[in-house]
């Protein structure tokens, strides 16, 4: 098979991966509200949920440092959906990564595999190759900030998150094999999240923040910045 035979089904499946950020930018700014107009006023009107309003969407660029996996840049999309309660935001997202488990991991994997596996010589050796992995993440995270006497251009802000996590494996060898299927899993997972906004014009704010996602079988850290375009113009924040 030519170089370019092969790297057409990758830059496929990269598509299909990219495809569901894509498809989440439209859905994230109606989403939030379409929920609260078919739901329970009552409880809406308790959780605080009945001011929801986007006031602004955006877009982020960073680095995320998973467990047993090469870090990555990570690209994402999010809508700022105001204050739910005093001092308290929500804050919708979604973000795509790609990477490589690290060679130690797929190598610990081969010995293991080897070590069951008898050749004619005794000398069986196993090779997995690279074992590349992507994942899709929906949020929505809760960001407290601290209450301020008077409006600034800076606005610090600590919180949790709520997720599900797409995450899709695959490997020359484990293709089709259960090993494919026991990776590739959509999952609930829960976040600590901390950062700032900064207003840099009336309407545009740089925001820079960190979170640490933990689900059920992985865990990463990441690092991201991005710009956040507000609808309204104001005089602080």
């Amino acid at each position: 098979m030519s170089d370019t035979q092969t790297e057409r089904p990758r830059r496929t499946r990269r598509h299909r991966c990219l495809a569901p950020l894509v498809a989440t930018v439209a859905v994230l700014a109606g989403a939030p509200t379409a929920a609260l107009a078919q739901g329970d006023e009552g409880m809406l009107d308790r959780l605080g949920l009945d001011r929801l309003r986007l006031t602004g969407v955006g877009g982020t660029i960073g680095v995320v440092r998973p467990a047993q996996i090469v870090g990555a840049t990570m690209i994402g999309v999010h809508a700022d959906y105001g204050e739910v309660a005093r001092q308290w935001r929500a804050v919708f997202g979604v973000s795509y990564w790609g990477s490589r488990y690290r060679d130690g991991v797929v190598r610990r994997l081969a010995d293991s595999v080897g070590a069951v596996v008898s050749g004619p010589a005794g000398d069986a050796s196993v090779e997995l190759g690279r074992v590349r992995v992507s994942v899709v993440a929906l949020t929505a995270d809760a960001r407290w900030s601290p209450r301020r006497r008077r409006p600034s251009w800076i606005r610090p802000y600590v919180g949790g998150s709520l997720g599900a996590y797409a995450t899709n494996v695959e490997g020359r060898v484990i293709s089709g094999t259960f090993l494919e299927s026991a990776l590739d899993n959509i999952s609930a997972g829960v976040a600590a999240v901390g950062g700032a906004d900064i207003g840099v014009a009336p309407n545009l704010t740089l925001g820079v923040h960190g979170r640490y996602d933990l689900l059920s079988g992985a865990r990463f850290a990441s690092l991201r910045t991005g710009l956040t375009y507000i609808f309204r113009s104001r005089e602080g924040m």
